[in-house]
């Protein structure tokens, strides 16, 4: 959110046997993946490959980000890797192209 304005749609997809341990009671004490990933898991996330595209919002992404249907977004995929280059998730964030500037790679640094 900027300014209480949804501007981001996240959806994340995890290999099959993290999920029972990704189970989050409360996700309001969930404040990033990469730190829940770290702290719980011993996992260090340090590089994601990602791709910038133009898409355009389906009816469930409008309602989601309070937009009209078919409006044009920026749409991010990427794949996010631990230190050994390990596929760790699978990332694909929907995005209000007038709201959120992009930069053109990204680097996890150890939270301690």
């Amino acid at each position: 959110y900027i300014n209480d304005e949804p501007v981001i749609l996240e959806e994340n997809a995890f290999p099959e046997e993290m999920e029972e341990i990704l189970r989050v009671e409360d996700y309001s004490q969930l404040c990033s993946i990469a730190q829940f990933l770290e702290k719980n898991l011993g996992i260090q996330l340090v590089h994601i490959d990602y791709t910038i595209e133009m898409a355009y919002l389906s009816k469930d992404q409008a309602r989601l980000l309070e937009l009209k249907p078919n409006a044009p977004a920026l749409r991010v995929v990427g794949l996010v890797m631990d230190g050994a280059q390990k596929p760790v998730y699978y990332s694909r964030q929907t995005i209000q192209g007038d709201k959120v500037k992009i930069s053109g790679a990204q680097k996890f640094h150890r939270m301690d």
